[in-house]
């Protein structure tokens, strides 16, 4: 379900089961950083988190204004579910600095929280 850009869309196409390029919203996003930090603390392999990095920076990138404020696709009209998708993400790239050891990525991460909180 992750496509080129390292973005998870909201589904798969049936037919042919790979990502469905459709909505990319900010939850989609977020439960795998803390699932692949647990990961690579279950197994030890680090080559893991790069995936959660680059899961973490192309939101960062792309689901944002200005690279600063998260977004999601349906702003300004989103409804009262889709204006909480922006704290899951917040969540669970709070849970995936536990396992980093990049202090530049860490305190990356740690600004764009704050940011966003």
């Amino acid at each position: 379900m992750i496509n080129e850009q390292f973005w998870i869309n909201d589904g798969l196409n049936s037919a042919s089961c790979e990502n469905d390029q459709q909505t990319t919203w900010t939850y989609n996003q977020d439960v795998i950083l803390s699932g692949l930090g647990l990961l690579v603390n279950a197994t030890g392999n680090s080559s893991l988190l790069l995936i959660a990095q680059k899961i973490a920076d192309a939101t960062i990138q792309y689901l944002t204004y200005s690279g600063q404020f998260l977004r999601e696709a349906c702003e300004p009209n989103c409804d009262s579910n889709q204006r909480l998708f922006k704290g899951i993400f917040i969540r669970h790239l709070s849970y995936l600095l536990r396992y980093l050891t990049d202090s530049i990525q860490i305190e990356k991460y740690q600004k764009f929280i704050e940011i966003n909180v």
